[in-house]
């Protein structure tokens, strides 16, 4: 079996790159994998659509194609500083059958998970919708 390991370079820390790599490998290691296939994503706009993001792209990719059977992500923060485009990421690879496992644990993949998922991103739309309809934008 083989680990996509998802990693990310942070204000130009190539440091910080290596040891979201070595937790990785660390972790494909512990947990019996045979193999892995690194992503290194560096994202200069945080606010760029998650369907934009080339790396992110391929991981997906790579999942369809059976290139890759899980994800590491040393911290899931690592996908986005976001929290609804975390959220997009781990719903997306979620609903391509694949387990996403971080440093605190993992994010299983079956529908139940996934309906969860939905629901609070749906949910928090709907609650930052209607604090947001008396918020005077100005303009």
């Amino acid at each position: 079996m083989i680990i996509g390991i998802y990693s990310r370079i942070l204000d130009e820390k190539e440091s910080v790159l290596f040891t979201q790599i070595e937790e990785g490998l660390r972790f494909m290691l512990i947990n019996g994998y045979t193999g892995c296939k690194l992503y290194q994503e560096k994202v200069p706009n945080e606010f760029t659509d998650i369907s934009e993001r080339i790396v992110l792209n391929q991981l997906t990719y790579d999942i369809q194609m059976g290139n890759i059977n899980a994800v590491y992500v040393n911290d899931i923060k690592l996908f986005s500083t976001i929290t609804v485009k975390i959220l997009q990421v781990i719903i997306a690879l979620q609903e391509l059958g694949t387990c996403i496992h971080h440093s605190g644990g993992c994010f299983y993949t079956d529908k139940q998970n996934i309906k969860f998922m939905k629901k609070q991103f749906e949910e928090n739309w709907k609650r930052i919708n209607e604090i947001s309809k008396g918020i005077d934008f100005g303009g």
